[in-house]
């Protein structure tokens, strides 16, 4: 019990220790630990009194911010989240969801929607991402794809559901995907949660709202300056029921919503509003500076848009249709140095603190909040790193250059395609066993496994822990990215 004490004794005096230290964050929240965004949250935390509405009852202040929030997104009905994203996904797909009926889903997607599939007991067809091997990152979701599957399965359908912006940035076709769901009258939810700022933004893609897809959750958090926690949904067209929509978000969200986290949300849609254009333009200027002190690094690479459109706008070989550039994903394919490696090196001695790490890139997020102090600090470690690279070639041979400065990959880097055997929620209801990492293979799983960041999971329950993926999976736990030493499966 006193170690208990202690741990949560000293939360706060850690966190305050951390935010005066000089480590600076290339990742979430948006705000960026800006002290000007300080609200005196004790002082404003209050409940449902007289003068201050009700989340789940709007008709006054909160009803006039989620109105006002719809019209600066471009959307006909916008609701604020205080349960993350993850409560908007849950919503959507319980909204949208018809017993018996057939949701199809991107593959790639967060583990809420996943857990959404379970709640719901939910029948769900997998759309792959276009796979990049240059990067060892998914790309798009190609509308061809969503056609071919529609058309498969007819009427069965009653929904598609996408992610896009991906967590690295990739932006699929999102009006393609849309136009051809509407042909069918099937709605469209679009998981935008990496996207908020898109709409502010002149110089990002489009956002799936203008897009007209029919339900899009956004994390106001992730790129905007607001608290963690806060997001908020969008509604468009008739395809939804929006009555059954506005249940479902009662449902999935606290019956004492903080008036902290709404505060937050109002405070960044009003800078939105009377600020936003200035404030990106700006950001614009500091994110070309930061490219172009990093356009000539000769071993690490940072991927921009030219990467996937030679001169002209269309959808690449990936489905990738736009690239969001504000994410800062830092290749080290054919290097020694693997993404963890990175991600560790820029925190050790650089105390520059990235979003995640996978096994072949770091990843960044770099918002209007950002100091071109800040972008710049980034971009003066990654030029000295790339310096040491190169010396560390220089020295090596020509054929130990090969060998070991290129970092080959095979099919096994690609997102495993599932092999199901059994819904989530069947799954989950059958007896399970705890076996050993080693034993687990070609068994049915009976857990999600998923590296945190970005919590997409590799396996979920009822699907086969097959050879392919428990490589993978082995890989993962050679890099340091995933930690499993036992797997929960399905009885035999």
């Amino acid at each position: 019990m006193a170690g208990l004490e202690y741990s949560l004794e000293k939360l706060h005096e850690k966190l305050t220790e951390y935010c005066k230290s000089e480590y600076y964050p290339i990742h979430m929240p948006g705000h960026k630990r800006n002290t000007a965004w300080n609200m005196e949250s004790y002082g404003i935390d209050i409940t449902e009194i007289d003068g201050f509405d009700n989340l789940h009852q709007a008709e006054g202040i909160i009803k006039e911010g989620e109105s006002r929030a719809a019209r600066v997104f471009g959307s006909e009905e916008s609701h604020y989240l205080i349960n993350g994203s993850t409560c908007g996904i849950l919503s959507a797909v319980s909204a949208v969801y018809k017993k018996g009926k057939t949701l199809i889903v991107a593959r790639n997607c967060h583990k809420s929607v996943y857990h959404a599939l379970l709640l719901n007991e939910a029948k769900a067809e997998y759309l792959y991402p276009k796979y990049d091997k240059r990067f060892c990152i998914n790309g798009g979701i190609s509308p061809d794809e969503v056609e071919r599957m529609i058309a498969d399965k007819g009427s069965e359908i009653c929904g598609v559901l996408i992610t896009s912006p991906t967590y690295d940035g990739v932006v699929s076709d999102i009006a393609r995907i849309v136009e051809i769901a509407h042909e069918r009258k099937i709605p469209v939810i679009v998981d935008e949660a990496h996207g908020a700022h898109f709409a502010a933004d002149g110089d990002s893609p489009k956002s799936a709202v203008a897009c007209g897809a029919d339900i899009v959750i956004q994390s106001l958090h992730k790129t905007l300056p607001s608290l963690t926690q806060t997001a908020i949904l969008h509604v468009n067209g008739v395809l939804v029921d929006r009555n059954c929509l506005r249940q479902y978000l009662q449902i999935y969200q606290t019956s004492s919503p903080s008036y902290v986290l709404m505060a937050s949300i109002s405070r960044c849609i009003d800078w939105l509003e009377t600020e936003g254009k200035k404030e990106y333009k700006a950001f614009h200027e500091k994110l070309d500076k930061f490219h172009a002190m990093t356009d000539n690094l000769k071993h690490l690479h940072i991927l921009r848009k030219q990467d996937y459109f030679d001169g002209k706008k269309s959808e690449s070989h990936y489905a990738v249709f736009d690239y969001d550039e504000s994410k800062v994903l830092i290749s080290t394919v054919g290097t020694k140095m693997g993404g963890k490696e990175l991600s560790d090196l820029l925190r050790k001695e650089y105390h520059i603190e990235m979003e995640m790490a996978a096994k072949d890139y770091a990843l960044g997020i770099f918002t209007a909040m950002d100091t071109d102090e800040g972008m710049t600090r980034l971009a003066d470690a990654l030029i000295n790193i790339d310096a040491a690279l190169d010396r560390d070639c220089k020295e090596a041979s020509s054929k130990k250059l090969q060998g070991e400065c290129e970092n080959p990959k095979d099919s096994i880097a690609q997102y495993p395609i599932s092999i199901r055997i059994h819904t989530i929620a069947d799954a989950l209801k059958k007896e399970q066993e705890t076996v050993t990492f080693d034993k687990a293979l070609e068994r049915e799983c009976a857990e999600f496994i998923y590296v945190y960041p970005p919590g997409i999971p590799l396996l979920a329950p009822g699907e086969c822990v097959s050879k392919e993926i428990y490589s993978l999976l082995g890989q993962l736990q050679e890099k340091g990215l995933l930690t499993l030493d036992t797997v929960r499966v399905v009885q035999r």
